[in-house]
């Protein structure tokens, strides 16, 4: 039995294909919103890995995700899991030196960017050597200095074959996710995906039991309904955020990202779209939600919500008190792991 990533997202997509699988919105900014169904993000994806392997990048090869939250960053990590490309996430916070460190330190075949950070990627890039391919996503940014030559991500996307067609895969496939940085300079965890299945993503079943087979997640999706909406607030280039959308994903239900955190925004899409398990980082997050309820957006309907987790950080027993008496019925959990040792636990109020 191969416990694959992408061969599961594939298997969950076959068993639901119209269900709404991403809703991206895009805050602060236009406010546009973008929504695909399991089909379509599964055809995004295809045709991003065919354009990574039609590029040249080879199985076993890493690709670098220096992106904010977006379609993009969710589309081009199942894009290389198609492709067996090893997806590295990047801090987009991080400046010149320990970009071009994190690039070499990753040995980057290729680097999916946003067009914002046009002017570190052209400093860091060339310090790469076996950085070979790069691809922009959205506008070049201006800058009195040449950006770095790019393929426009929408071009890229279009050059795909929108097709499976890819060679077979293996539960030995790597997924690496950088870690902090103080202790040192980051740091990539390799991942078996096998184990990361069963260890990061609760094999299927963080809550419950865990499948014994992989042909058994997408019967329990098929089996099930829909309307759970799972909401990583924090940056998908944080190893928690992005598993939590591919928990989503392994449950055959919503994932919505925004673009970057706005707390009034968060609370506005918790109302609008029946939000029911919230993921954040400690009180630095949960407290600027608090301030709103309190605030300007005082009487914004939370019902819907059934969780709030945080991860990297514990919600203070204060914090979670105030938020409590705000939103009475939702569960506040704090879990416990590391990027080197997946989920490890999760602590309740008394």
């Amino acid at each position: 039995m191969e416990y694959n990533l992408a061969d599961l997202f594939e298997s969950v997509v076959d068993a639901v294909p119209d269900r709404e699988a991403l809703l991206y919105v895009d805050h602060p900014g236009t406010g546009a919103e973008r929504r695909l169904t399991y089909a379509e993000l599964d055809e995004a994806a295809n045709r991003i890995a065919h354009h990574l392997i039609d590029a040249g990048v080879r199985p076993g090869e890493h690709l670098g995700l220096h992106l904010y939250n977006g379609v993009e960053y969710l589309q081009t990590v199942l894009g290389a899991l198609k492709a067996r490309i090893v997806p590295v996430n990047v801090n987009y916070r991080y400046v010149e030196e320990e970009l071009a460190y994190l690039y070499r330190d990753a040995d980057l075949a290729a680097l999916v960017f946003d067009g914002e950070f046009d002017e570190r990627v052209a400093a860091a890039a060339p310090q790469a050597p076996g950085l070979r391919h790069l691809v922009r996503v959205g506008p070049a940014a201006t800058t009195a200095a040449p950006g770095p030559t790019a393929v426009p991500f929408a071009e890229a996307e279009a050059s795909g074959a929108s097709d499976r067609g890819f060679a077979p895969r293996s539960a030995d496939d790597q997924f690496i996710i950088y870690t902090g940085g103080t202790t040192g300079m980051p740091k990539g965890v390799m991942w078996r995906q096998e184990d990361l299945f069963f260890s990061g993503l609760g094999g299927g079943a963080p809550t419950g039991e865990p499948v014994k087979t992989p042909q058994e997640l997408a019967e329990r999706v098929a089996a099930g309904g829909e309307g759970i909406t799972f909401f990583p607030t924090p940056p998908l280039m944080h190893g928690t955020s992005t598993l939590t959308a591919f928990i989503g994903f392994n449950f055959g239900q919503r994932v919505v990202v925004h673009r970057k955190f706005v707390p009034e925004e968060v609370l506005r899409t918790i109302e609008k779209e029946k939000v029911t398990s919230v993921s954040l980082v400690g009180d630095a997050m949960l407290r600027p939600l608090i301030d709103c309820l309190k605030g300007a957006l005082r009487g914004t309907d939370c019902s819907s919500l059934f969780s709030v987790s945080s991860s990297g950080a514990i919600m203070s027993d204060s914090v979670r008190a105030e938020f409590q008496a705000l939103v009475p019925t939702v569960l506040l959990l704090n879990n416990f792991g590391s990027s080197e040792s997946g989920f490890n636990g999760t602590a309740t109020a008394d």
